[in-house]
Parts: C-alpha cells; sequence; structure tokens
C-alpha cells in the first residue's frame, strides 16, 4: 500500500486511471484481509505479482508511468523483506503495534474507496459493469467527474499519511529475512524454547481423571499380539496448549507395567523448531549408544541410533510435536529398520492433524480439562508450604473457584496462578486483588502467554485473522459454523478461488474452521453435532483479545461500555443482559463512526432518532435484540454491508429497497417468527450467498426467485403452490447451491412440480427434504392423522421420488415423510454412493428401512427417529436377500448408529455369521421395546466403544459386549443383568430399579448411579472390586444412611471404593447434601448433620423464609441470573398482585393443571411480582423452579435446565433431542 499510493503525486490522468486500478485488483481479492491480523506480507507478494505482470506486458509504457511501476516494484520488494520482524514484534512493542494500526487506518480507507468505486458502478446497472477487464468499474468512475475528484481527493490525503508512516518505519529497525535466518536478534516477547523429561513432578498429579487416562493409555500401549498388529505403532495425546498433555505422557512413562514391557525408553522434547542432529544425539544417549561424532552427520547419526536400538523393544515419547518431519525424516527410518516388534511411539502434540499424518492409532487420547474440585487441588498443592495449612486455604475457596473459572480449566494456567497466590498473604483481601487483575482484558502471565503464542505463530497470516476475529464473539451465544464462516468472508479474510466450480469461499472457510478445531484453538461443543457450534478456551481467548485490543472492544454487561464514549474502536463485540442497568445504550455505540464490524447480544435501549445511520462503513452486523425491528428500518444506509444477522429478534421485515445494498451476501433470519414477507427487491441482491428462512413465518418467496444464482446456502425454503405455479420451479437455475433446506413439501400437489426443481443438476452436499410432521412428542402419530388416505401416501411418495439429489450428497435429513416406502433413490444403492451421514425423523408410515443402505460405502452416521411404524429391523436392513453375496461387508464404514423414538420396535434381527459394521464405535437406542440385543452385534461390531441405552422398556440384560469401554443406561425398569464387558471402564446406571448383578467387569473405573427411589445401595457394589470412583444421586433418606459410614448398614458396600462422592437433592438444588469418601488416604466429609440445625433455622409451619439459609432450603441462588431475589427495595406496592396471582394458582381444584400469566410492558415490574410469588409458595410443591426464558431461547437448554434443576435423570445433554428431555420429564413427574 505504501508503493500503491506513494506515486500518485503529480502523475497523469492515465497513471492515475492505472494506480486505482490496481489498487482494485489488489485489494478486492487481499485487503480487506490484510486490515485484521496484519497480512503484510500476502498483500506485498500480490502487489509484487501484478506489478511484474504489468512490466512484462509493457502495460506501463502505454500508460506512460513505468518508470512508477518499476519503482513501486522495488519498493515493495525492499518492503515485504521486513514483514516477518514487523509481525513478531506488534505483540510486545508498543510503537511498533502503533504503526501498524495507522497503517491498518490506511488499509480500512483503501477498501472504502474500492467499494464506492464497485457501488457506483453497479448502481450504474449491469451495462455499466459488464466485465471487459477486471478494472472496468473503476475506469466508469474515473469518466464521473464528481466521484473521480471525491476519490483523488481521498486518496491525497491518504498519500499524505503514508509518507509519515514510511518515515517512522525508519526507526523501527526491522530485521531483514535473511538476518532472522542467519540468527539475528529477534524482537520479540517469547525467546524461550522450553524442554522436557520423562521425570514426572508427582505435584501436577491431581484427581481420577489422569489415573483413568494413564490407565487406558498404558492398556493401549501394552497389547498383545492377539489384540492388535504388534508391529511398530503410533499412540497419540492430543489437546490445547497448557492442558496437561506432557504430564500425562510422563505418568505413562513412568508407570510400573511400562517398566517392565520396553527393553529401552526414550523421551525426546521435539518442540517447533528442533535441530535433527540435536535430536538423534539425545535419542543416541537415552538409548545406551556408542558415542557420537561432533559433526552434523545425519547418515552416521541415523546408523549409530539404529545399532543401539537394534532387537530392543522400545517406547518412544515424542513431547510437543508440531510438524510430522521428526518422525517422518529423522526417527521413522533408525525405529522401523532396527527396534523390535510391539515397540511404541508415544507423541502429544496440539494438532489432530499431525496425529494423523504420523498415522497414530484412531482414536486419539483428548485430554479433557480440569473440574473444579480437581483444579482447586492442584492450586492448593502449588500455595501450601510450611506456614500455610489446607484449612486456611479452604476458607478462600469460593475466590479460588472464581480465580480457576478465569484459568479455563488449563492445568498450566492453574499452576501460574498458584504460583502468584503463593506469595501473597491466605487473606481474603489478597486474593480479591488477584481475582479482579485476573480479567480478560488484562496481560497474562508470560509462561501461558508463551505457550499460546506458539500456536498463534504457526498458523497463516489468512488463520491468523479467522481466529483472532473468533476470539472476539460474545461467550454467551450460539455462533453456528455458517455463522463464523460468513463472517470471515464478510470481512474479507477468505477468497474462493473464481476458477474452480467445486470449491468456492464457503469451502474454504471451512476449511479455516476444520483447521482451527485441529490445532485445538476452537473446541468442538459436545451438545452440538457435527462440530457445527465450538468454543474457545477463556486462556486463549485472552491471548487473541490481547493481540486485537487497539481495534476491538468486547465488553460483556455494562463492565467496559465507558470505552465507548473514550475511544474509536474498529471491531464491537457486546453482550448486555435483560436488566435496564444492563442495557447496550445506543447512543454511545453510535460514536463509533468507524466500526467495520458489530456483534450485539441482548437488549439495547433505544431513544427516539436512533439508528444505523451514523455508521459510513460497516461489513458485519449481527443483531440478536428483541427490539432491533427499529434499526432495520435504516438498514440500507449500510453501503459496504456484506453480512446480516438479526436472528431470533423481533424483526418483521426488511425494507422495500434492500436491492441497494449491493454487497449483501448472508442474510440470517432465524428464528423471526413474525416475519412473514420477502421483500420482492431481494431477488435483485446479486452477491447473495446465504440466506436463513427457518422457524420464520415464511410460507411464499418472490416470483423471480431464480436469477440469485451466486446462492449458496439455503434454508427454509417454502415448497407451495400458486395455481399451477410451484415455488420449487425457482430452484432450477440455482446450479451453485451446496446446501438446502425445502420445507412443507406435503403442500405439492403432484411429483411434476417437484421434478422442476431439478435437484440432481446442483453441486449438493447437504440436502433436507422436511414434511409437516405426523408424529406427536410420544413417538406416536398425532390422533386425527393416524390415518392416511392411499391418495396421500402415493402423492407423497411420487414427490419424494422426483426430488433425487445428485451423486456427490454426503449428508441427508428427511423429517416428517409419510410415504409407505422411502423415495425409489433411497432403495437403489448407486444414487447415494457418497452419502456420509443419513438422520430420517419422523417416519409416520414406513414399515421397514430400506436394504440398500448397507452397501453405502462411505456411510459414518445413520439415525432414525421416531417411527413408529416398524416393529422389527429384519435382515433386509443389512442387506440380505436371495442374491447376497455372503462374503460382502455390510455398512463397511458405520461408526454412529442411532435408533431413536420407534416406540413398537422389539426385534433386531442380524445373526452371527453376517459380517456388518465393523467400525461401528458408538450405538444409542432409545424408547423401544426391544426385548434383547441380536448377537450378530456383539460378535461383530468389535469396535464398539460406546453404548447408551434409555427407556428401553422390556430389556432384560447386557451381556458380551467384549469392546465396550462406556455404557449408559437410563429408565429401563425390567433391566436385571449386566456382565461380561472385560474392557468395560466406565458405567452410568439411571432409574434401573430391577438391576440386581454386575459381573465380568474387571476394568471397571468408574461408575455413576442415580435412583432417587433406593432405599439401599444395590448389593452387586460389593462385587465390583477394582472400582475407582463411585458417584451417586440418591434419596436423602439413603444419604443420611451412607453418612453414617462405618457403624452404618451400607459401609461394607462401598468401604473398598476409593473415591465415593454421594448427593441428595433439595428442592431446586441438586446436590445440596453430600457425603465425600477417600479410601487411601482415609479422609470422610458429609454436611447431612447440618441439615437439622438449617430446618430449625427456618422453624415449623412457617410461610415466610427469611435470610440466605433459607434461600438455600429452597434451593434459590440469589447470585444467578434468574436468582429470586431478596431486594425489599423492589417491593413497593407488589402485595395484592401478589396476593392475587397467589390465589389464581392455589384455589380451586387441586387436579387441575393452572396456569397463569403476567403481562405487560418492559420495566413494569413482571420479574419482581414473579419472583415474590415463587419465594412465597415454592414450599408448598414437592418439585418448584425458576426459569429465564430469553427472546432466542433455545428450548432444549431450557428443558434440559429443568431437568437438572429437579433432578430429573437424563442422558448426556449432546446425545439427547428436545422431545427424550420432555418424556423424562413426564415420566419424573407422573403422580408427583
Amino acid at each position: 500500500y505504501f508503493s500503491v499510493f506513494a506515486v500518485l503525486h503529480n502523475t497523469n490522468e492515465a497513471g492515475f486511471c492505472f494506480a486505482l486500478n490496481l489498487l482494485y485488483s489488489t485489494t478486492s481479492q487481499v485487503t480487506e484481509a490484510a486490515a485484521m491480523g496484519m497480512g503484510l506480507e500476502d498483500l506485498a507478494s500480490y502487489v509484487e505479482s501484478m506489478l511484474t505482470e504489468m512490466a512484462r506486458e509493457k502495460v506501463g509504457l502505454l500508460l506512460g508511468v513505468s518508470s512508477e511501476i518499476q519503482s513501486m516494484e522495488n519498493k515493495l520488494r525492499f518492503l515485504k523483506d521486513y514483514f516477518a520482524d514487523a509481525d513478531r514484534r506488534v505483540i510486545a512493542d508498543e510503537s511498533v503495534r502503533d504503526w501498524v494500526a495507522q497503517l491498518k487506518q490506511i488499509m480500512y480507507g483503501a477498501t472504502d474507496i474500492i467499494d464506492l468505486c464497485q457501488h457506483e458502478a453497479m448502481e450504474r446497472g449491469p451495462s455499466a459493469t459488464r466485465v471487459v477487464r477486471r478494472f472496468t468499474p473503476l475506469l466508469f468512475c474515473i469518466r464521473n467527474p464528481s466521484v473521480a475528484h471525491d476519490i483523488g481527493s481521498r486518496i491525497k490525503a491518504l498519500n499524505q499519511r503514508l509518507d509519515a508512516i514510511m518515515e517512522r518505519s525508519a526507526a523501527f529497525n526491522f530485521l531483514s529475512r535473511r538476518d532472522m535466518d542467519h540468527g539475528g536478534e529477534v524482537h520479540t516477547s517469547h525467546p524461550y524454547n522450553f524442554k522436557t523429561s520423562g521425570e514426572l513432578d508427582r505435584s501436577d498429579v491431581v484427581g481420577e481423571k489422569i489415573e483413568e487416562a494413564t490407565e487406558a493409555l498404558v492398556a493401549e500401549i501394552i497389547k498383545t499380539r492377539n489384540e492388535v498388529n504388534n508391529d511398530i505403532a503410533v499412540v497419540a495425546i492430543v489437546g490445547v496448549c497448557g492442558i496437561g498433555k506432557t504430564t500425562l505422557a510422563q505418568k505413562v512413562f513412568n508407570d510400573e507395567a511400562i517398566q517392565g514391557e520396553f527393553d529401552k525408553k526414550i523421551w525426546l522434547s521435539i518442540n517447533k523448531h528442533f535441530n535433527k542432529a540435536d535430536l538423534l544425539r539425545t535419542a543416541i544417549t537415552q538409548a545406551g549408544g556408542d558415542s557420537c561424532p561432533t559433526n552434523d552427520e545425519m547418515d552416521m547419526l541415523v546408523d549409530i541410533l539404529a545399532d543401539a536400538l537394534a532387537g530392543k523393544k522400545v517406547l518412544l515419547v515424542m513431547d510437543d510435536v508440531w510438524y510430522p518431519t521428526a518422525w517422518e525424516c529423522v526417527l521413522k527410518k533408525p525405529f522401523f529398520n532396527a527396534a523390535a516388534r510391539g515397540s511404541r511411539v508415544l507423541i502429544t502434540t496440539r494438532r489432530e492433524d499431525v496425529a494423523r499424518r504420523m498415522r497414530a492409532q484412531h482414536p486419539c487420547h483428548r485430554v479433557d480439562k480440569l473440574g473444579p474440585e480437581d483444579a482447586w487441588s492442584l492450586m492448593k498443592k502449588q500455595i501450601m508450604g510450611n506456614n500455610t495449612h489446607e484449612t486456611e486455604l479452604d476458607e478462600l475457596k469460593d475466590i479460588g473457584l472464581q480465580i480457576i473459572a478465569n484459568c479455563g480449566g488449563l492445568p498450566l494456567a492453574i499452576k501460574v496462578m498458584g504460583g502468584v497466590l503463593s506469595v501473597r498473604h491466605v487473606q481474603r483481601p489478597d486474593w480479591m486483588r488477584v481475582l479482579n487483575d485476573f480479567i480478560p482484558s488484562c496481560e497474562l502471565p508470560e509462561v501461558i502467554n508463551h505457550s499460546v503464542y506458539l500456536s498463534y505463530e504457526d498458523l497463516a497470516p489468512c488463520l491468523k485473522q479467522c481466529f483472532l476475529h473468533y476470539s472476539l464473539l460474545p461467550t454467551n451465544a450460539v455462533f453456528y459454523e455458517n455463522d463464523i464462516v460468513g463472517m470471515w468472508i464478510s470481512e474479507g479474510f477468505i477468497h474462493g478461488n473464481s476458477h474452480d466450480y467445486w470449491r468456492d469461499s464457503e469451502d474454504l472457510g471451512s476449511e479455516y474452521y476444520r483447521e482451527l478445531i485441529l490445532r485445538n484453538l476452537i473446541e468442538p461443543d459436545a451438545r452440538y453435532t457435527s462440530q457445527l457450534v465450538c468454543n474457545m478456551n477463556d486462556v486463549v481467548r485472552s491471548f487473541a483479545q490481547s493481540i486485537c485490543r487497539d481495534e476491538a472492544l468486547v465488553a460483556h454487561n455494562g463492565d467496559m461500555y465507558g470505552y465507548l464514549s473514550s475511544r474509536k474502536f474498529y471491531q464491537l463485540s457486546l453482550e448486555s443482559k435483560e436488566l435496564e442497568s444492563d442495557m447496550l445504550v445506543w447512543s454511545l455505540v453510535q460514536e463509533q463512526t468507524s466500526l467495520r464490524t458489530l456483534v450485539s447480544i441482548g437488549q439495547i435501549k433505544l431513544k427516539p432518532g436512533d439508528s444505523l445511520m451514523a455508521f459510513p462503513s460497516p461489513r458485519t452486523l449481527h443483531i440478536e435484540s428483541t427490539n432491533a425491528a427499529v434499526l432495520v428500518e435504516s438498514l440500507c444506509q449500510l453501503k459496504h454491508l456484506r453480512y446480516l444477522s438479526v436472528a431470533h429478534t423481533d424483526v418483521s421485515s426488511l425494507p422495500e429497497n434492500i436491492n441497494t445494498m449491493k454487497f449483501l451476501q448472508h442474510i440470517n433470519l432465524q428464528g423471526c417468527e413474525s416475519f412473514e414477507k420477502l421483500p420482492d427487491s431481494i431477488i435483485k441482491l446479486e452477491q447473495l450467498r446465504y440466506l436463513n428462512l427457518n422457524d420464520t413465518g415464511i410460507n411464499v418467496i418472490p416470483r423471480g426467485f431464480c436469477i440469485l444464482t451466486n446462492l449458496s446456502k439455503l434454508y427454509g425454503f417454502p415448497a407451495y403452490m400458486d395455481g399451477n405455479w410451484c415455488s420449487l420451479e425457482e430452484l432450477w437455475p440455482l446450479s451453485r447451491l451446496k446446501e438446502i433446506e425445502l420445507k412443507g413439501l406435503d403442500n405439492v400437489a403432484a411429483g411434476l412440480f417437484a421434478e422442476s426443481a431439478s435437484l440432481y443438476q446442483m453441486r449438493l452436499s447437504y440436502l433436507k427434504l422436511e414434511c409437516s410432521t405426523r408424529v406427536g412428542g410420544g413417538g406416536l402419530v398425532i390422533e386425527g392423522r393416524s390415518v392416511f388416505q392411499d391418495e396421500e401416501n402415493q402423492r407423497i411418495e411420487a414427490v419424494f421420488d422426483e426430488l433425487h439429489p445428485p451423486q456427490r450428497l454426503s449428508t441427508l435429513v428427511i423429517q416428517g415423510y409419510f410415504g409407505l416406502q422411502l423415495p425409489v433413490w433411497m432403495r437403489t444403492e448407486d444414487r447415494l454412493e457418497c452419502l456420509v451421514v443419513l438422520t430420517m425423523e419422523d417416519l409416520a408410515c414406513c414399515t421397514q428401512l430400506p436394504c440398500c443402505l448397507s452397501q453405502l460405502p462411505y456411510l459414518e452416521v445413520l439415525k432414525i427417529q421416531r417411527a413408529p411404524a416398524i416393529s422389527c429391523v429384519g435382515p433386509e436392513f443389512l442387506g440380505v436377500s436371495e442374491h447376497h453375496d455372503q462374503t460382502a461387508i455390510m455398512f463397511p464404514r458405520l461408526h454412529e448408529l442411532v435408533f431413536s423414538g420407534m416406540v413398537k420396535w422389539e426385534e433386531w434381527v442380524w445373526e452371527k455369521q453376517l459380517n456388518a459394521m465393523p467400525a461401528l464405535e458408538e450405538l444409542l437406542v432409545d424408547n423401544c421395546k426391544l426385548r434383547s440385543f441380536p448377537p450378530g452385534l456383539a460378535f461383530r461390531a468389535r469396535a464398539l466403544r460406546r453404548l447408551v441405552v434409555t427407556a428401553a422398556q422390556n430389556l432384560n440384560s447386557l451381556d458380551s459386549f467384549a469392546s465396550v469401554v462406556e455404557l449408559d443406561v437410563y429408565f429401563s425398569p425390567t433391566l436385571t443383568s449386566i456382565a461380561n464387558l472385560h474392557q468395560l471402564q466406565k458405567l452410568t446406571i439411571i432409574f434401573c430399579p430391577k438391576l440386581e448383578k454386575l459381573i465380568g467387569v474387571p476394568a471397571i473405573r468408574r461408575l455413576v448411579l442415580e435412583d432417587y427411589d433406593m432405599e439401599t445401595l444395590p448389593r452387586y457394589l460389593q462385587d465390583v472390586g477394582n472400582l475407582s470412583l463411585l458417584q451417586l444421586d440418591c434419596s436423602l433418606e439413603l444419604l443420611t444412611s451412607i453418612a453414617m459410614g462405618q457403624p452404618g448398614p451400607e459401609w461394607k458396600k462401598y468401604s473398598h471404593v476409593k473415591h465415593v462422592e454421594a448427593y441428595a437433592h433439595d428442592g431446586d438444588n441438586q446436590r445440596e447434601w453430600y457425603v465425600l469418601y477417600t479410601k487411601d488416604p482415609y479422609k470422610f466429609e458429609t454436611n447431612i448433620n447440618q441439615r437439622s440445625s438449617k430446618l430449625a433455622a427456618v422453624g415449623k409451619g412457617e410461610d415466610k423464609l427469611i435470610g440466605k439459609e433459607a434461600e438455600q432450603l429452597l434451593g434459590i441462588d440469589s447470585s444467578s441470573d434468574s436468582a429470586v431475589s431478596e431486594d425489599n427495595s423492589e417491593l413497593v406496592g407488589i402485595e395484592n398482585p401478589c396476593q392475587s396471582i397467589i390465589k389464581l394458582l392455589t384455589h380451586g381444584d387441586e387436579e387441575e393443571l393452572k396456569m397463569v400469566s403476567i403481562c405487560g410492558t418492559g420495566g413494569l415490574g413482571k420479574t419482581t411480582v414473579a419472583h415474590a410469588v415463587y419465594r412465597k409458595i415454592a414450599n408448598e410443591f414437592k418439585y418448584n423452579f425458576f426459569v429465564d426464558m430469553p427472546r432466542n431461547l433455545d428450548i432444549k437448554v431450557i428443558i434440559g435446565t429443568i431437568c437438572a434443576e429437579v433432578g430429573c435423570p437424563r442422558p448426556k445433554f449432546e446425545e439427547c433431542g428436545v422431545q427424550q428431555l420432555v418424556d423424562r420429564l413426564k415420566i419424573f413427574f407422573e403422580g408427583k
């Protein structure tokens, strides 16, 4: 940019046009990318290549600016040599940071100029923008005198600023790339190169998780010949920086079983910038090899290492591997050529792709974050000394846990903060100062910064920008992959290849997203499938935000809104609560006239006249607020806007002149329930790539929709008829569509109309076909819809038959289909040969599953949810027929299988001789009448590691699943026996009252048992001898018996367990009472003895609870967002409405369900009244809960929260749908 603008002084019009055109060609692909997270080197390389091409074609001579072109090329080549050093120094050097910030301002200004030129040309219509060359729009603008004058003035102003910036650059003495490569002094705040060893620091080891992980890894490493290929194998430990990978590897390295298994053990600390010769010398020394030569002759060192390893069984640990080269190019040859069979390589790495490229065994072992209690134990170990007692520390546990929460569960961060606390007094004021100082906006301790910096430094420039942008998103809102990638594209971080028909910007953005996951910089949220939602660790987020702090503000709940009036930002990420005091004041936001990105979650305080007109150049606008509709009225003023999301808001329409927003690419209206009609002018948004209409009231679309040929993703497209015209006809020209969801297909009159969509001609990778559901919450056909006319079945079958997708489809979802048999293209194996994921929901009439599914070569995930007409999954499901090939493997790649809500399913046929599902790893069976699992499943599914069984009404036993490691069994009333699961390590049993036998589980380490109706502990606990952890949720009566300890009747059943955690709920506090027991060293804790004193404090017969103790007894958490407040200052004048509401709720027929609504405008006091009513009558009910219902609610989260508050057991959150949670609540609340 320095060069492009510097030549414009005193140049002629031809040179002016050329420079603008060159600038356009550059910025249209890389300017926005350079604007955040540096990106200078990418920009310079692109411009340099453009200049070389111009010189070669003698364009400069034609324009009369050949000398200026040569000068620009030389300057760029010169400056590019120093960008790497500037990139390193910007993190720690404030003066360099300021210099870069000024440079970014100019880059932002340049992009605005280009947008204005492009917009002006697009406004003139297609004839003006017909591309003769890529510079045409700018040349058109120059021919418009007023536009040319405005652009020229802007460029000259930017030039004057650039002169000063270039002069300042000389003062920084940036190192050239050559100096850096040859050992020049690098200006960086992270010069360290940490080395680790195999020696284990016992103070780093806390909790049961690391013991279980060690045992699992040791078992994997020393598997016998019969269990695994006994050639040299690689085992990987993967996790984010600082999470404890090295500690786990050290524990494995020093395990007693390992000592006797291997002849030699070698520990190599690889690090990012390893030296090959030094690596070999270290390996030779640890292997007991001959003395090493002093030179770096690689062949000689390899031979010496091979001699040392010859015939020996070796364990090699490679710690902190960044690239596969240390193995592939250095160590692999001597190990494979010399070490004995059965040797093993254990690696630790932050990057899952490294493990894959080293061909590590699947699945890799992922290290989990520390839980609060284990983290507290680790922190205490860092603090405790001769003069500090544990009881003193436990008095400050509440503050310690808050500090731990800021550490994101990372052991490294916890140890560092423990070190900080160790030099402070063990007093509340001192610890509070540490807590208040350690917030995300502050600098992290150096050792943590360094650890994260290494991961950041290793990113390509484009990934750095995406990583930094992700760190700015509010933590309490859900952002899907589509949202993230859409923002990245709008910000200019991603540019697809326009010449590659099959790979566009969205594909590239998804690759970047997966790359950040593989590098453990973002972590998939287990509650969502297919990694669609991720989280960023708090420590990693803090580091990233510190880099962006000069141009981005991240503020939550009003804590940093003061900055809005004192500084200018380019990116704002704001999150506010619904309380008026925490609302976002829009007038403060309007002062940010340089804003390019605005993400606002929560309530906004608006006053008359507030609008979006104050922002001249935003690219991204993401608002989730109940009063966003007012702002949308001025939306068309945002000429530069690319990304618009107003999901889950009160927006009911878009401006009729939305076609003036020429750059708009991404529109998300999901959840705008009152939105019923798209503006007709939306069809003129030629750049539109993404449109989400899910969960809106839109049932029609404008005619002419078919001209939006750049659409790549389209969700919630309504199928409807208008006479002889069907909306599906609008789809066939949209050949660039990759993902589409069609709803209301039951409205289509005939298959002929569906055929017009021509889905098979598209390049779809994802397709959802949806009809209005006929299946209700209980899994049965909804009353009144149980009788289908033959013509209805035939019509929907004909419609679906004509909607056959292209062969390259990878994900298919069918919902609400009510044909008797599935579409013909699902019964023909070659039609879906690339399918990877198949989900079918609400199959009201299908009586059997198609046979060809078993022969799909790439199918990995199959989910059947709510199919009430299926009573038997027979041999046809596995492809058995008269012409069946006995040697064929059915479902060869399937690794996840779900059968849920098949309420009449009783039989599953699969004989042992049928070879199927060799790769199956997870199986979930829910809400059925299955009597037993087929013998073929246990015999053939040898990779099955996780089995989840819920609400299996007739199941008697689970037996002989030899490979299962984790078993969850919920709500199975007839289950009596679990036996012969020899690899089982984790077992969860919830409400299985008849279970009497648990045998043949020698590897079990963890048992979770939940049943509030149990009167005594089950006898089978005494037969489980190797149990490390027993976690029990039970009735208060049983917990009281357990709390008696050794004299009590339950002692013999649990005394042999290493750790016991037992809990009972009280009110809506699920774990109010507890017993904690450790066998060695002996420790026994309980608070049951405090219960009687708390009850006495409340008093018998009192209907009013007073004080904190009473709050706890009711299970009310006054510190939570939806707490039932005891602030009496809010209780003025509400006694009468409270009494009226209580009367409505409690008087009359006790058997009648009563629902009372409190209505009123915002701020009137509805919540205060509800709190008061709740406090007064909550203890009259056995179960009570107070739930906050935000505008953009996730119903699954809400129901899951209710389950948690009342103590209703449920499957793991990520494995259950809304209806499953509702079913659990129905069972739990029955008769209560």
